[in-house]
């Protein structure tokens, strides 16, 4: 799945999520199967001076991908689960 909000880009090791620093709404939510698992992509703008990302209701930390200057996450096969969440907040 790819759009001009977000991108779920699917790997051999795991899946890398990215989001663009600015998002012309104040909600998303996606459902989708990764990899055979359920999982939901929700997004709120919480007015957050940095975009904060949780995976099952833990922090994750960000990185900056060198091409496109978007934050990313990065979550191994080994931890994806059904009905994963994760969430992106603004």
């Amino acid at each position: 799945m790819s759009s001009n909000i977000d991108k779920i880009k699917v790997t051999l090791d795991g899946i890398r999520i990215e989001t663009p620093d600015y998002l012309p709404v104040d909600s998303i939510r996606v459902k989708t199967n990764i990899k055979g698992k359920s999982v939901n992509i929700l997004y709120n703008k919480k007015g957050l001076e940095e975009r904060k990302y949780y995976v099952c209701g833990k922090e994750e930390c960000s990185e900056t991908d060198i091409l496109s200057g978007y934050k990313t996450i990065f979550i191994k096969n080994t931890d994806i689960i059904e009905k994963m969440v994760i969430k992106v907040l603004d």
